[in-house]
């Protein structure tokens, strides 16, 4: 099969095209052979539709071949060509994509296939789920996803996994900032951040554009390789998970000789369980499982969380108001929720009393001093309240929390219209801190002087290298520069703005809709950014 799909590809793009109808209808459908693609059901996957007499061509068509064809058959189309990137090809059983795009809750199976810029077959097979993705990104046109094969596939060199996320970079013009944002976390040694590569993406034949390929935040063995107590729930559960009730109750007092533990009830269905609103100081949901492993003390997965996560049944709610949910395992018992729970109250208590010596022996300190180190050079508008995830393995492993991995950051960077001044501290300022959220991590840590010492020793001798590959203050020594990432993107960029144009809405910065300006900002931005730092923080 993999041989007749190489013939397929790589001896001429003419073959591709040799579907096409002569006359050239205004939909055709463009297949890259039968018997090579009959991956789902027996049926072809269809991998480029040609509409309104445009073609968007992947990396490796050869558009000499095109054009000639297209001057054989006296057909006038305009071509769009990428490079230097690999593509990725994905069809729904139904062959539309209507029914995903109508909610974030509908799922389709497909096929897939993987091809490098040199149209070289690299993975192929089933979807088990293909669904769109984000809270907010989810409504804009452009549509993120998640893809979920059928069998563990090791996508462009990222480590074997099933579950994938397809970026959009809708507001971004540059399309650099979740790359960059990625690439930075993981030369500065923040644990299990998640790999990324860039790909043209084209869902039933249509041309999606450019989007960031990444590894989903989850508890694996080539992702945040801790211990797996979502599996071991399962095993100790003589039904499924999911299938268990909800309790909730009140814990007061974490972690000190005056704790108090209280169950307030009990309920068949989560509607019936106290959402966010409901929720005071203290309070926490949990699946009512019957069994729960011996040694629940690992591992975890935990997000900062906001209404938007009102689906989720484990979640707890500190003092504070700091607000957090149970990623894995998911279906949480009331021991694994209120075991976790007691240890971020106390964190969440060392932080407002300033403790450091308490916070201390809870955290893994390098996680968090870099963790704020990073988000402050990004300027990164939901920094420690959205997309902000925890974990925390087996005691017998390591009894610290760690502020990683990554994530999410298209809306940094002077992207927020609220964040574009490159020369302020926004996680260290009461207002600027709290411009999107009634709470904030790192406003408080920024006032413990300790925590600030290693951050500025952090910013000097960690970040400042790292940032003088990326602004190309030296020949790059660990990180390609932005110039370098976009010139690999170029030809897919622009062929991604002929389908989209850069989106504005209120709350972000209006930095211009051509192909150079969002690059300019960018630089300029982070520029003025590390010179405010350097000033501050590298004496």
């Amino acid at each position: 099969m993999k041989k007749t799909l190489m013939l397929f590809i790589t001896v001429s793009i003419l073959l591709i095209f040799f579907y096409l109808t002569p006359a050239f209808a205004s939909v055709s459908t463009v297949q890259l052979g039968d018997e090579a693609l009959s991956v789902y059901e027996g049926r072809p996957l269809n991998v480029i539709n040609i509409s309104n007499k445009t073609v968007y061509l992947p990396s490796f068509a050869d558009e000499s071949k095109v054009e000639a064809f297209l001057a054989e058959n006296k057909t006038k189309a305009t071509l769009y060509h990428s490079a230097g990137l690999p593509t990725l090809f994905l069809q729904t059983k139904s062959k539309r994509d209507t029914y995903i795009h109508k909610s974030k809750e509908n799922r389709e199976t497909g096929a897939f296939l993987l091809v490098d810029e040199d149209g070289k077959t690299l993975c192929m097979g089933e979807l088990d789920q293909i669904r769109i993705r984000g809270n907010s990104t989810r409504l804009y046109k452009k549509k993120a996803y998640q893809i979920k094969l059928k069998e563990k596939s090791d996508l462009l060199g990222m480590g074997k996994a099933r579950t994938w996320v397809l970026l959009a970079n809708v507001i971004d013009g540059s399309m650099l900032r979740n790359d960059l944002a990625l690439r930075l976390a993981a030369a500065a040694g923040l644990p299990f951040t998640p790999s990324c590569a860039f790909l043209d993406l084209y869902l039933n034949g249509n041309y999606k554009g450019t989007y960031l390929l990444c590894e989903k935040v989850q508890i694996q063995k080539n992702r945040i390789d801790i211990a797996d107590l979502e599996k071991e729930n399962e095993t100790v559960n003589t039904a499924a998970t999911d299938t268990y009730g909800y309790a909730y109750g009140t814990l007061k007092n974490a972690g000190t000789p005056h704790e108090k533990l209280t169950v307030n009830g009990r309920a068949k269905l989560m509607k019936n369980i106290p959402g966010w609103k409901d929720l005071k100081p203290g309070g926490w949901t949990a699946r009512d499982l019957e069994s729960t492993p011996e040694d629940y003390t690992g591992g975890y997965l935990i997000e900062s969380g906001l209404k938007d996560n009102f689906k989720t049944s484990s979640r707890f709610l500190c003092d504070s108001g700091w607000k957090l949910i149970v990623k894995e395992p998911e279906e949480a018992s009331v021991s694994e929720v209120t075991y976790i729970f007691r240890i971020f109250q106390q964190i969440d208590r060392a932080m407002t009393e300033g403790d450091w010596n308490s916070l201390e022996k809870l955290i893994d300190v390098d996680s968090w001093v870099k963790r704020y180190v990073f988000e402050e050079v990004l300027g990164n508008f939901d920094a420690g309240a959205r997309s902000a995830y925890f974990y925390k393995d087996r005691d017998s492993i390591d009894k610290k929390v760690y502020f990683a991995p990554v994530w999410d950051y298209d809306n940094c960077l002077g992207i927020s219209i609220k964040m574009k001044d490159p020369e302020v501290f926004y996680l260290q300022d009461t207002e600027t801190a709290h411009i999107n959220f009634p709470y904030d991590v790192f406003l408080r840590l920024t006032k413990i002087p300790e925590f600030m010492e290693l951050a500025k020793t952090y910013y000097r001798e960690v970040f400042r290298p790292l940032l003088a590959d990326l602004l190309e203050e030296r020949p790059s020594q660990v990180l390609d520069s932005i110039q370098t990432r976009a010139k690999l993107i170029s030809a897919s960029r622009s062929m991604n703005f002929k389908v989209w144009k850069h989106y504005h809405e209120s709350r972000l910065t209006e930095i211009g809709d051509s192909e150079d300006e969002g690059l300019d900002y960018l630089l300029n931005f982070l520029k003025r950014r590390v010179a405010f730092l350097d000033k501050a923080w590298a004496k």
